[in-house]
């Protein structure tokens, strides 16, 4: 995993274990490093579009000026925070 200490306090609070997001996982089971895993494995939203419908699919379809943009791009993606 990429040094935490130079990423955001986003970033930081999604993949540390010692964050909400850690001790949220212990309460219900999963493993501390949940988020990494499962980032890793799979990837974020657009690289998940990307790969099913965007660009490196047969579709094609571009996610700008639709539902599916980040919401700072007009979309409604809007990712919730994990506190």
């Amino acid at each position: 995993m990429a040094d935490l200490a130079n990423q955001p306090k986003v970033v930081q609070r999604l993949f540390s274990a010692d964050s909400a997001a850690g001790e949220m996982a212990s309460q219900i089971g999963l493993a501390s490093d949940w988020s990494y895993k499962i980032i890793k494995q799979v990837g974020n939203y657009g690289k998940v579009y990307d790969r099913n419908l965007g660009a490196e699919s047969t579709y094609g379809l571009d996610r700008t000026g639709t539902a599916n943009a980040l919401y700072v791009d007009g979309g409604l993606m809007h990712p919730q925070p994990i506190r």
